[in-house]
């Protein structure tokens, strides 16, 4: 208006003017046309003009930054509807900060709908049972209007539980005052899953590698006590030679030899549990697998439950690798021992068969839709347990889950028994081979006039051994078959003795386990030199295990320590067939 009036305010006056003295009114025109009033009223107007150009070039500037905010709130709006985490506003001049505004991503992950919360507090999501901590860090920020940041469980609508990183923040007005506060939910469950698989795992990976390391402290264990064996019966075999025939120490030694083998089975079974034979699978008699495992089984539970075996004969054969059939039989025994929560406790330890049908097999683990048929079952049954500890790993760290591996590798099943308070079996059973029954093994029989009569070599061999207790019984008792005998204490030593007699030595005694050389590069060697030489290797280890790498190598056998004068007689008759018919 005041624009209006500054253009137009003289117009009226003139208009007058021109009425009262009319058209030729000489006053009037000296007025419309003076000069100074002409220029007057077009600065007026160049001004009026400029006013009018500035607000117009304000008004489009405001127009401007308007949609650019509008723009903005637009996107705004579209983040907080399109975003993956759950956002919240709650009205914090309330006292019960009632929720006010929840967007898509929150009614996702919680739920619930808008019209379902809004209005509410948001503790119906909360598990106060199990997070009672930090809601009280969350509920103390709140209170002095601060930001927080926790991760507690919530509740989905339909009940589950699911794993919130919840991030609160304060907003303020001009004036300082509290007004709002926004939180954000972020559903991190796949996240904790994924770290507590991680901690799992890395925990399975530590307890795997102190399984390991323990597996191979038991290995060199029960190998060097072997070479202590070998020492013991060698020189146990050289006395009875020495001794006459109806000397009263020949049983003496005897009984040393005799309790030198005892001790050298328990280490084939402490080499067998660690996984050092690992064989093939055949045919076997699960009662003399069992029956052949009781002193160690014993000796494993001895001080926590005492065992019974009641095994079935002449049961039918299994075809299964020896080696996992004792692991998980051992296995067993042990964790029903750990169970045992008296003295008085007694694990048997059974064997029979069993015809299974489908239903049977059904409801057995794993479900391998096994046929129905005569199966062979192992059953270990604790008298008096806490049946939680039977599924916890111990032993040689196979847990029910390795057991059950085992089982399912051989195509047989498992069950479970269990009583409240009372006694727990369970029952592994395997295929029984059709037409197959194993006779209990006959005693050996006494050795045939043809192994009895004298036999003897000449001519040089070769002993390399480190251990010298072992080096130097080994020569006596080739010295008593009639040869001479060069030995070395390491591997390059003996390589070096064998390279400067090739053509006179016979074969070598080698030790697989060594410092510096192995037995398997010195064999390499060794057969470099003479391809056609004769190594007969002897270890602690079990010939699976000791052997594995020398097949098809020319390996011309192999003698598990500890051995007897006999065995080895034996063992190098048949690696030397040329002195049969010079005994």
């Amino acid at each position: 208006m005041k624009l209006l009036k500054f253009l137009f305010g003289n117009a009226p006056v003139a208009a007058q003017q021109v009425a009262q003295n009319g058209p030729d009114n000489s006053a009037a025109k000296q007025t419309l046309s003076a000069p100074g009033n002409n220029a007057a009223a077009q600065q007026k107007l160049a001004a009026a003009t400029e006013a009018l150009l500035n607000t117009k070039n304000e008004l489009e500037l405001k127009t401007l930054e308007l949609q650019q905010t509008l723009e903005q709130l637009r996107l705004q709006q579209q983040v907080v509807r399109h975003a993956t985490n759950g956002i919240v506003i709650c009205d914090a001049q309330q006292p019960e900060l009632p929720l006010t505004f929840v967007n898509p991503a929150f009614e996702h992950i919680t739920g619930y709908v808008a019209a379902e919360v809004l209005g509410r507090n948001c503790r119906f999501l909360q598990v106060t049972n199990l997070d009672q901590p930090k809601l009280e860090q969350l509920a103390r920020a709140m209170r002095e209007g601060k930001s927080c940041t926790v991760i507690l469980r919530n509740y989905r609508k339909n009940g589950k539980l699911f794993w919130n990183e919840f991030s609160v923040t304060p907003v303020r007005d001009l004036q300082g005052k509290l007004t709002h506060f926004i939180g954000i939910l972020d559903d991190i469950s796949e996240r904790v899953e994924a770290e507590a698989q991680n901690k799992l795992l890395a925990l399975k990976l530590e307890e795997n590698q102190k399984l390991e390391n323990l597996d191979l402290l038991t290995g060199g264990i029960a190998n060097d006590f072997n070479n202590r064996l070998t020492t013991v019966l060698g020189n146990a075999s050289l006395a009875k030679l020495d001794s006459p025939e109806l000397s009263p120490v020949r049983a003496h030694l005897a009984s040393i030899e005799e309790a030198a083998r005892e001790a050298a089975q328990l280490c084939k079974q402490m080499l067998a549990c660690t996984g050092k034979d690992t064989g093939q699978p055949r045919k076997l008699d699960l009662s003399a697998i069992v029956n052949e495992a009781a002193q160690l089984l014993e000796i494993s539970v001895r001080k926590k439950a005492a065992v019974k075996f009641n095994l079935a004969k002449e049961l039918p054969s299994i075809f299964a690798t020896e080696t996992q059939i004792r692991q998980a039989v051992l296995n067993l025994v042990i964790n029903a021992a750990a169970g045992a929560n008296t003295h008085s406790a007694v694990i048997h330890v059974i064997t029979g068969q069993h015809y299974a049908d489908r239903a049977f097999l059904k409801a057995a683990a794993p479900d391998q839709d096994l046929p129905p048929g005569s199966y062979v079952y192992l059953e270990v049954a604790d008298s008096n347990s806490s049946p939680s500890a039977t599924d916890k790993p111990r032993g040689n760290g196979l847990g029910m889950t390795a057991v059950l591996g085992i089982v399912r590798s051989h195509h047989g099943a498992i069950t479970m028994q269990q009583t409240p308070g009372g006694p727990t079996s369970f029952r592994l059973l395997f295929p029984a081979v059709e037409g197959s029954t194993t006779a209990p093994k006959p005693k050996p029989a006494p050795p045939s006039p043809t192994n009895s009569r004298p036999w003897r070599g000449e001519g040089t061999l070769l002993v390399i051994d480190d251990d010298e207790t072992v080096r130097m019984v080994t020569s006596l008792m080739l010295e008593s078959y009639g040869f001479q005998v060069l030995s070395a204490n390491d591997g390059p030593s003996g390589i070096k003795i064998y390279r400067a007699h090739a053509t006179q030595i016979k074969a070598v005694v080698l030790d697989y386990t060594m410092p510096q050389m192995d037995g398997e590069e010195v064999f390499h060697e060794v057969r470099k030199i003479r391809p056609d030489a004769r190594v007969l290797l002897v270890s602690g280890f079990n010939e699976g295990d000791a052997t594995g790498r020398f097949a098809g190598k020319g390996l011309a056998g192999f003698l598990q320590k500890p051995f007897t004068f006999e065995m080895f007689k034996e063992k190098l008759r048949t690696i030397l067939p040329e002195f049969e018919d010079k005994r």
